[in-house]
């Protein structure tokens, strides 16, 4: 919208500086209800990253755990 719509002089509006009000569709209570369930998400997910990382009898080589740095690195480029 803002490049079909230019200034009065024919410069495009810069969303951050030009104070516009942008409005959305998106239901508020629908986007906290989101959040929430992402955050639950995420804990319980860490949770079980933390019991399947643990050494025990019958996991004495946990995947993660003895990783060193340039590991790390290069299993996080692989992954993006």
């Amino acid at each position: 919208m803002v490049k079909r719509n230019p200034k009065e002089d024919g410069s495009r509006y810069n969303l951050y500086r030009d104070g516009l009000r942008i409005y959305t569709t998106i239901d508020s209570r629908l986007q906290s209800i989101a959040e929430e369930s992402v955050n639950n998400h995420m804990k319980n997910l860490q949770s079980e990253f933390f019991s399947q990382n643990r050494r025990t009898r019958k996991n004495p080589t946990p995947p993660f755990r003895d990783l060193r740095r340039g590991q790390i690195d290069t299993l996080l480029r692989f992954q993006l």
